[in-house]
């Protein structure tokens, strides 16, 4: 005699797919919007910077590592009489600057709290834009002080190299580390940062040897790279 099996399984539960998300998406911040905005303005301006000219977006990306890539980009072009300078500044203002808001939202709540995210937000993109042009301004002092304007544009070009290689490289991380809801992915910049950011002050001290003494470099490391961090930091803890 056949027997007859039976089963009593019960239909899979659409709510177990929703369990499987994550309780507080995206969307729910009240930022989410206006940081996604200036996303969209980012990656229109790097989508331009490789339109206008892939061959030279990439030789900047290479150039503060290969000395030799950056030589041919000082022989062949005027980076700074080229569109590709006002929209990389422009692109990495605005990354930087939402680095610093994310922070800022997520890591100091007490200053986050007495601004409105807008502000905020306008608030790191322009002390951002501010701060690199007061160190382009003191580049051009200190170069004119020491009687060095022949180095002036290698010393740009420094600068340029640096913030273009970090803003690109930490674009898609701040883009995932905000829609996934974990800035902890954050930390996986520190390394490039780290390597940059030596090689950037490597470059300068090596820039050129008969005339940019180490006094020189010094005094331009200690007014460019930590006087205006040791401001940021005495004007939050003030705060």
């Amino acid at each position: 005699m056949e027997g007859i099996i039976t089963t009593n399984l019960e239909p899979i539960s659409y709510t177990l797919l929703a369990d499987m998300l994550p309780v507080k998406i995206p969307a729910h911040i009240p930022y989410w919007d206006l940081v996604t905005f200036v996303f969209g303005i980012a990656l229109v301006l790097i989508s331009a910077l490789v339109a206008l000219n892939r061959r030279k977006f990439s030789m900047i990306m290479r150039a503060l590592y290969t000395p030799r890539v950056r030589s041919q980009l000082m022989r062949e072009t005027k980076i700074f009489d080229d569109l590709i300078y006002p929209f990389s500044v422009t692109f990495n203002c605005l990354i930087q600057g939402i680095f610093i808001f994310l922070l800022v939202e997520n890591f100091i709540t007490d200053i986050a709290e007495r601004i409105s995210p807008s502000l905020l937000l306008l608030i790191a993109i322009g002390a951002v834009a501010i701060d690199y042009f007061i160190k382009m301004l003191n580049i051009y002092i200190l170069t004119f002080l020491f009687e060095n304007e022949e180095d002036r544009n290698h010393f740009y070009l420094n600068k340029f190299f640096y913030n273009t290689l970090n803003a690109t490289l930490l674009f898609p991380i701040l883009v995932l580390g905000f829609y996934i809801e974990n800035l902890n992915i954050l930390w996986a910049y520190l390394p490039f940062f780290i390597a940059n950011y030596t090689m950037m002050v490597y470059r300068t001290l090596t820039l050129n040897s008969a005339k940019t003494k180490f006094f020189q470099f010094f005094l331009y490391f200690c007014t460019l790279e930590i006087l205006p961090y040791l401001i940021i930091v005495k004007l939050l803890i003030m705060i």
